[in-house]
């Protein structure tokens, strides 16, 4: 039977892009000139101040449409007669590594990383950050029993910050197949958008 997984909580969007210094300059040079008042004041107009950046495609690290690992994911299983039979919260999934047995270590099962803290090879990053809140997407699978929340398990990122890491869910799996996220029922609420400019401190 043809089964769908509903996704409902918060989402979000992050990226990290490597400023070089004629790039800061450019930016440093708008706002001193008063066309903007800040870098959250560019906010999306910066694909067009930076050349060759795209807000979803930093060239350290993005991560799109992924949910934040907390107690306020929800996941609901429809058959195909749009009956929901099953609702279930991440604590209530299988153990990653008890799924994957001697498979933990494969690179498919690898969770996305990134880091948005500034060094000495990358001094200026332009972080991107947009949350959501709601009808996150749908994965669909066929199964010919009915699923339980211990069919299913999902594999974490992690993008660490200057206040500590930020987790998130990266890929969800029922049994050992990872299920591909479809947006074409999602519907979600704007709750914040950012733009900042994080810089090393020698």
């Amino acid at each position: 039977m043809k089964y769908k997984l509903r996704q409902h909580g918060w989402e979000f969007s992050m990226s990290g892009y490597s400023l070089n210094d004629d790039e800061l300059d450019i930016i440093n040079d708008l706002i001193e000139d008063g066309e903007y008042e800040s870098i959250e004041d560019m906010g999306f107009a910066l694909e067009d101040i930076i050349d060759g950046y795209y807000t979803y495609d930093g060239n350290l690290f993005s991560v799109n449409s992924k949910s934040t690992d907390s107690s306020g994911t929800t996941f609901v299983v429809e058959d195909e007669n749009g009956t929901e039979i099953l609702e279930f919260q991440l604590e209530d999934m299988a153990d990653l590594y008890e799924v994957l047995g001697d498979d933990w270590d494969n690179d498919e099962y690898r969770g996305a990383d990134g880091s948005i803290v500034p060094t000495e090879e990358h001094k200026n990053i332009l972080v991107f950050l947009e949350e959501n809140k709601g009808h996150i997407c749908n994965f669909y699978f066929q199964s010919d029993d009915v699923p339980t929340a211990q069919d299913f398990t999902w594999v974490g990122g992690s993008i660490e910050t200057e206040d500590g890491d930020w987790d998130f869910v990266d890929k969800v799996m029922f049994r050992k197949q990872i299920l591909e996220p479809e947006f074409d029922e999602s519907y979600l609420n704007g709750k914040n958008l950012e733009f900042k400019i994080n810089s090393y401190e020698e």
